[in-house]
């Protein structure tokens, strides 16, 4: 498994190593161009001699070629050197390459641990060798070698600080090693698990015959044998603090206990006092406050009360019913609220109860046992409030009757003025509307603009001066002509 990092790096001397390759094979082929050479003059050929009288190799000098020389790449003639990286207690092998630098080398020597380790080593930064002498680039890494990433010293103090065992601890680094980095020869068990084992029997080697006690955790409980909640037997394993802290173990205190006392109630300063088989106590031997305890009170909860609550005062209907229910009286006045505006399923939440007689309940004190109680107060307590509702009452509607002329057998139609808001339409947009509905109910042709009473007087264009009930008529009432000519 390769990093990115270190896969672009294979790939890029895999690249180079074939560009190599592919060339000294051209070279070899005789493919590749070839550089103009200066002729060679044989000896002799200034002064007019056969050059093969001198020397008969030089004719067949000229017809046979050198051998040349096989190129061989950089890469195989300085392969990458192969180092060994030691932790704590992983190691790891790691190939130097070339293109990757110093601070991706480091990355991929901290993955390569945490693969072997199968944990979460911190990010290497630094190397040294064998002699704490520390390593700062790539080029003073050796092939074959062995590099740490820490000092020799502070590995040690790490190793001995988490020990697997005795004998691990006396085998040197290259055999602890040796084993953490073959999987079947590496423990079977974390050091975690290994020091969890062997607690127990760190805190037994304290005591080689330790004393046993009986434990109690109040003096009331005498009667009852170990083990149970109260008593618990126990082992002196080492110290005061340390039998303490037992003791709020065994006996599951909700504190820490902080102090032990002695059957006469004598503190108990250290675990030198005690004896084999005593008994001891987490509480002090208190005689005047064990003589005034009323245990009645002290271990019997008070007896609840049992109240009727009443969502009116007119219904006589026993509880329970709709408007009647018995309620177990709670711990405060806020919480028989509650439970009342659940149980008679009130529309608004109840804030305030009050007793037969009217008084309002203020301390949950004043509930007595089987009683009465109301959510309401009295009627003869209540006074009524004058409130003028007459601007709540909306404006009546006014019928009136409309005639289209004066004949007797005219019926008319009525004709209903309905009241509307003046935000939306003012007094000329009502009187307009009026109008409409006039021309549509009496069949007029012409848009009706005006009426007049039985007088004969022409009404203000204004609804409001018209009275309900009232006739009135579009067209003025007739009159005599004003000249004597007669029509």
């Amino acid at each position: 498994m390769y990093s990115p990092k270190e896969y672009e790096a294979s790939k890029r001397d895999w690249e180079l190593q074939r560009y190599e390759d592919a060339s000294l094979m051209l070279y070899q082929l005789g493919i590749s161009p070839k550089k103009e050479k200066r002729k060679r003059r044989s000896k002799g050929s200034k002064m007019g001699i056969d050059p093969e009288k001198l020397d008969p190799r030089a004719a067949a000098r000229g017809k046979t070629k050198p051998a040349l020389l096989p190129r061989v790449s950089y890469l195989a003639c300085n392969p990458a050197p192969t180092i060994t990286v030691h932790a704590v207690w992983q190691s790891a092998k790691v190939i130097v390459r070339v293109q990757p630098s110093w601070e991706e080398l480091c990355e991929l020597i901290t993955q390569e641990l945490n693969l072997e380790a199968i944990a979460n080593i911190p990010y290497v930064s630094k190397l040294y060798k064998s002699n704490d002498e520390e390593v700062h680039c790539k080029e003073d890494l050796e092939d074959g070698e062995s590099y740490f990433t820490m000092p020799k010293a502070v590995l040690e103090k790490k190793r001995r600080n988490q020990g697997l065992s005795r004998t691990l601890l006396k085998l040197n680094a290259a055999e602890t090693q040796t084993k953490w980095t073959n999987p079947l020869e590496s423990p079977l068990i974390s050091p975690e698990g290994y020091k969890n084992l062997t607690k127990g029997a760190d805190k037994r080697m304290l005591a080689v015959n330790p004393k046993k006690l009986i434990v109690r955790a109040n003096r009331w409980t005498e009667h009852v044998e170990p083990p149970s909640h109260f008593v618990q037997h126990m082992l002196v394993k080492g110290t005061l603090d340390i039998l303490m802290a037992d003791v709020t173990d065994a006996l599951h205190m909700d504190k820490a206990c902080q102090v032990l006392f002695h059957p006469d109630g004598r503190r108990v300063r250290s675990c030198e006092e005690l004896q084999d088989g005593q008994t001891i106590y987490t509480l002090p031997k208190d005689v005047s406050n064990f003589s005034k305890r009323d245990w009645g009170i002290t271990l019997c909860p008070p007896k609840a009360h049992l109240v009727i609550a009443h969502s009116n005062r007119w219904s006589e209907a026993p509880a329970p019913s709709r408007y009647a229910k018995q309620i177990v009286v709670p711990s405060s006045l806020k919480l028989l609220s509650e439970v009342i505006t659940d149980m008679l399923k009130t529309d608004n939440p109840v804030r305030d109860v009050f007793q037969v007689n009217g008084d309002r309940i203020t301390d949950i004190d004043q509930v007595e046992d089987l009683t009465h109680i109301y959510i309401d107060p009295h009627p003869d307590r209540m006074k009524p409030k004058e409130v003028n509702v007459d601007h709540l009452a909306p404006d009546p509607r006014k019928l009136l009757r409309i005639h289209k002329n004066y004949f007797e057998g005219d019926q008319g139609s009525v004709v209903t003025v309905c009241p509307m808001n003046p935000k939306l339409a003012d007094g000329a947009t009502q009187w307009i509307i009026l109008m409409e509905e006039c021309t549509l109910l009496l069949g007029m042709s012409v848009l009706c603009r005006k009426l007049w009473n039985l007088h004969g007087e022409e009404m203000p264009q204004d609804t409001k001066a018209l009275v309900p009930g009232a006739e009135y008529y579009t067209y003025p009432p007739p009159c005599t002509p004003r000249s004597n000519i007669e029509i």
